[in-house]
């Protein structure tokens, strides 16, 4: 696991093109229209998707997108060969406008980082978390578009065991245990639809709250899962745009979409 973000904010050289969180999925073409084709066959036969990607619009910065890399693989792959690192103009054929890079800011984790902040620390037992674009879930075929504990952990956990380089996590007994000792105690959700291909997967936007009870290591381990979320994505569809989230640490706002 090598954990790999990119925020770049966003300016639209056409007055009348808005960028925002439904336009995700158009941002998927600018990562295939860069990387190799061979590593391309690569992404298209991989279950989990080692990347995923996101955009929205945030009040006083404006449209912000936000890639990341999982695997040591994507990295080199998609920042360094396809040079994604240096992107400051690109083009949208869907809306015929190019895009140009204001700003950028790329940060590493290690996985022996991300263990270290959160797995070896005391996590707090309370948890404030942001979905910042459309958010689903699909269980035996249907769209779940309101988040539980079972789904949010299991889709967790299924991103973490896939890219972890060591530290894999026992799926069934620790998802057991995670949803007998958390609670959703608050929610400010709306719901939404989010476009793929012509099918509106109905999905939710917004914020909740988590309590962890139990012993001091399975809150760790229920924080080091929701911190690798804000790089993994949480949910399906998250290398087009779907399932951004972000932990609101103490002392922060929700952030104003």
């Amino acid at each position: 696991m090598k954990l790999m973000q990119g925020k770049f904010c966003l300016q639209s050289m056409q007055q009348d093109v808005r960028l925002y969180s439904r336009k995700g999925s158009l941002m998927q073409g600018v990562i295939m229209e860069r990387i190799r084709p061979t590593y391309g066959e690569v992404l298209h036969r991989s279950e989990l998707k080692p990347y995923s990607q996101y955009l929205y619009f945030q009040k006083d910065i404006g449209p912000v997108w936000v890639l990341n890399t999982l695997t040591q693989e994507a990295s080199e792959e998609v920042w360094n060969i396809a040079g994604l690192r240096q992107l400051s103009l690109f083009h949208l054929s869907h809306d015929n406008c190019d895009i140009q890079v204001t700003e950028r800011q790329i940060t590493c984790l290690s996985e022996d980082d991300l263990l270290s902040q959160t797995f070896f620390q005391t996590c707090p037992r309370t948890v404030k978390i942001q979905f910042i674009t459309p958010t689903s879930f699909k269980a035996q075929g249907i769209y779940q578009n309101y988040p539980t504990v079972r789904h949010l952990f299991q889709s967790l956990l299924n991103k973490f065991n896939a890219v972890s380089s060591g530290s894999q996590v026992d799926q069934e007994s620790v998802l057991e245990d995670i949803e007998q000792n958390t609670a959703i105690i608050g929610y400010r959700l709306q719901s939404t639809q989010f476009s793929v291909e012509k099918v509106r997967i109905p999905s939710f936007l917004g914020a909740l709250t988590l309590r962890i009870n139990g012993p001091q290591q399975l809150v760790n381990l229920v924080y080091m899962l929701l911190r690798f979320g804000t790089y993994s994505g949480v949910g399906i569809k998250t290398a087009m745009g779907m399932g951004g989230m972000h932990i609101i640490e103490k002392g922060e706002e929700t952030w104003k979409l």
